[in-house]
C-alpha cells in the first residue's frame, strides 16, 4: 500500500491546501492573499515553538521591517522595509521549518524556494534577499533569542563574522520584543503592509 507522501508526489500539479478564507491554494499555481498571509504567519510560532512565550512569524516580519527602516547597516543595496516585512510571507503556505532541519530537507527547500520566488515576483520584490534584509533578519534572530530564551542560549549559534557581533551590540540596546497574541500580530502586519506597500 502506498504512503500518503507517495500519493501526493504523483499528483503534484493538483496538490492544494485550504486557506483560512476557505479557498484552495495550489502549490503549482500559487495565488497570494495578504490577509491569509497575515493570519497564517501570526498563528505560526518562531523557533518551532520553543520560546518562553508565543512569538509569531508575523511579529518577526514586522520587526525586520523596522530594523531595515532604522538601522543604517541594513540600508542601501536595494533593501526596503517592505521587503523586510514580506521576506517570510511564503511561510504562510509552507510553514516555518527550523533552519537546522531545513538543511536536511532538500526537497522541501526546492518547494520553498519556488514558492518564495513566485511570492517575490507577485509583490514586486527583488528576486533574491537584499544584503540589508539578510542582516536585519540576523539582527532579529539575536534580539529574539535574548528576549525569548534563557541567557546565553545563542552563544554557540552560527554567526557570520566578528564584525557582525560589533554591529549587533548597539542594535540590542535599541530594540526589544515582547509577545503579541496572534490577532494583534496579524493586525500589526497588515497595518505595516498598508504603510509600506508600493501604491
Amino acid at each position: 500500500m502506498q504512503q500518503a507522501a507517495e500519493l501526493y508526489a504523483e499528483k503534484e500539479k493538483s496538490l492544494y491546501i485550504r486557506t483560512v478564507k476557505g479557498r484552495r491554494f495550489y502549490i503549482a499555481e500559487p495565488s497570494f492573499d495578504i490577509e491569509e498571509i497575515a493570519h497564517a504567519t501570526s498563528m505560526q510560532c518562531r523557533f518551532t515553538g520553543h520560546t518562553r512565550q508565543f512569538y509569531s512569524v508575523a511579529q518577526h516580519s514586522v520587526l525586520v521591517s523596522y530594523l531595515v527602516e532604522h538601522e543604517p547597516d541594513c540600508q542601501g543595496n536595494g533593501a526596503t522595509p517592505f521587503e523586510g516585512l514580506m521576506h517570510d510571507a511564503h511561510e504562510a503556505y509552507v510553514s516555518d521549518v527550523a533552519s537546522p532541519w531545513k538543511a536536511m530537507l532538500p526537497d522541501y527547500r526546492i518547494i520553498e524556494a519556488r514558492l518564495e520566488a513566485c511570492m517575490r515576483e507577485h509583490y514586486g520584490l527583488p528576486a533574491k534577499h537584499s544584503p540589508g534584509v539578510k542582516l536585519a533578519d540576523w539582527f532579529a534572530l539575536f534580539i529574539e533569542a535574548r528576549d525569548f530564551f534563557p541567557a546565553g542560549i545563542s552563544d554557540d549559534w552560527l554567526t557570520p563574522t566578528e564584525d557582525f557581533r560589533d554591529k549587533l551590540a548597539p542594535v540590542l540596546t535599541r530594540f526589544s520584543v515582547g509577545s503579541m497574541a496572534p490577532a494583534e500580530a496579524a493586525h500589526a502586519f497588515l497595518h505595516r503592509f498598508a504603510e509600506l506597500s508600493p501604491k
